[in-house]
């Protein structure tokens, strides 16, 4: 790590990071930004509700928690129902300068996966003057499991 980077989005200020990719090239991250309410208590098995804005400046420093799912090794549950979180990657904060932005969505069949795998990183895409987003969504009962569209209406 190497500097902290202050930005202004709608919602309030996040506090992202300066890093090198495996070549030693510059680049931004922004992880753990929320992109909704997270869906507890109430809104569990409801459809999302747009985020609320916050005060201060929020830590976009480190990876949110995996969404809900069962670990394919040890079989138990692992992750968080408050996991609505993207990771953004920018080679910089330029906006004079338009940019490509490629949005990730991670493999699973919509029952495990994460935005945060070390695989999804930016380190190639950072060098074609990319901006990569990578999310993490609801998984299995908790998501959009077309067995289980009734529980969304």
């Amino acid at each position: 790590m190497m500097d902290d980077i202050i930005i202004k989005v709608n919602q309030g200020q996040l506090r992202g990071v300066c890093e090198k990719n495996l070549n030693g090239i510059n680049f931004i991250a922004f992880r753990g930004v929320p992109y909704a309410k997270p869906p507890v208590g109430n809104l569990r098995f409801k459809d999302p509700e747009p985020l609320e804005s916050w005060s201060g400046i929020r830590d976009a420093v480190a990876f949110s928690d995996r969404c809900a799912q069962q670990d394919w090794l040890t079989r138990e549950i692992v992750g968080s129902d408050d996991c609505l979180y993207l990771n953004i990657y920018t080679p910089n904060l330029n906006p004079s300068v338009p940019k490509a932005v490629m949005v990730w969505i991670h493999g699973g069949a919509f029952i495990f996966g994460s935005g945060e795998d070390d695989m999804y990183g930016p380190d190639y895409l950072i060098e074609k003057d990319v901006v990569l987003v990578t999310i993490n969504y609801r998984l299995g009962i908790f998501g959009n499991c077309f067995i289980l569209i009734f529980l969304f209406d």
